[in-house]
């Protein structure tokens, strides 16, 4: 082959090699490097989502979503590409852009990142504070997926709805079951200060 193919492999391998030695900023630099003189190499598109992923993970959505715009991702990369655009949404507080963007995940029943795409849904939803919506969405997903680990999260939510759509017996109720379900928990704390907030209104809480 040519000398990119010579040099391309090379390129990837000193980022591996520097991520494993706990350098992670040189590591992304080299990718950085890598993919200005390889954007046309068949480790290109992946190695952008990498790199959209590693910006999430530093709490960078912003540099995320410039990673995957104007790019072309292998169709097999679809899921994980959809995903990570729409946390890159949401975290730049563009909730409303992300919504049809989880509503393909979550149509494919087959992705691994269905459930989590459900709830991420609802939750986008109730950012946008569309609080009706949320509910339903809430409601359907933990419906779909019983078990689903951050199911009382999702029950926070949903008593938070009810409080937002003026049904405030519906909300305490909600707090209520979340605050004895998980007592030590975020969510079951946060369910005891809303409940200490409205008693503080002068709420009769039995």
């Amino acid at each position: 082959g040519g000398p990119s193919t010579e040099v391309a492999p090379q390129g990837l391998d000193s980022s591996v090699a520097l991520y494993q030695q706990g350098k992670k900023q040189q590591a992304r630099s080299a990718l950085e490097q890598w993919l200005t003189k390889q954007e046309g190499h068949p480790d290109a598109s992946m190695t952008r989502l990498c790199l959209a992923l590693w910006e999430l993970d530093n709490q960078s959505p912003k540099a995320a979503l410039a990673w995957l715009s104007n790019a072309t991702f292998e169709p097999a990369l679809n899921d994980v590409v959809l995903n990570a655009k729409a946390d890159s949404l949401r975290g730049v507080k563009q909730s409303e852009q992300a919504i049809p963007l989880l509503d393909q995940l979550r149509s494919n029943s087959l992705s691994p990142l269905s459930p989590q795409a459900q709830f991420d849904h609802a939750e986008t939803l109730f950012e946008s504070k569309r609080y009706r919506k949320a509910l339903k969405a809430y409601h359907k997903a933990l419906h779909t997926y019983p078990d689903y680990p951050g199911k009382w999260f999702a029950r926070e939510r949903m008593a938070s709805c009810h409080e937002q759509g003026s049904q405030p017996d519906k909300a305490i109720t909600g707090w209520r079951e979340v605050a004895r379900a998980v007592p030590e928990r975020l969510e079951g704390k946060r369910a005891q200060q809303h409940l200490a907030r409205l008693r503080k209104k002068g709420v009769r809480i039995k």
